[in-house]
């Protein structure tokens, strides 16, 4: 699992990234897609939280089954108010972070 903070690279932002990258974060990008498989679900609380993930988790396993959908990996963005869960068609390899391709060639030899 990766934790991380999303932002917009624009100067605005600027000082967040550098705060960011000073207290040990690192900085990663998200390739584009042409398609996805996705929720919103509304959150009010923790609680709301764990009853929607619960929820879509099995609902999104099913339609990926269904339509024989080539989707990996899931991936929880939280704002506010919403929780989405999105799982990209294409370009899925992109998504992982280079630590977990380390470990995978780890488990090979």
């Amino acid at each position: 699992s990766v934790i991380g903070v999303i932002i917009n690279e624009d100067e605005q932002q600027q000082e967040i990234v550098e705060r960011l990258t000073q207290d040990g974060y690192l900085k990663g990008s998200f390739p584009s897609v042409k398609s996805a498989v996705y929720v919103k679900f509304p959150v009010n609380n923790y609680v709301s939280v764990i009853l929607g993930i619960r929820k879509i988790y099995p609902l999104m396993n099913s339609f990926i089954r269904k339509f024989r959908l080539n989707a990996y990996p899931f991936m929880e963005i939280y704002e506010k108010s919403n929780l989405y869960i999105i799982t990209p068609l294409d370009n899925q390899d992109m998504f992982y972070v280079p630590e977990y391709h380390q470990l995978e060639r780890k488990k090979q030899d």
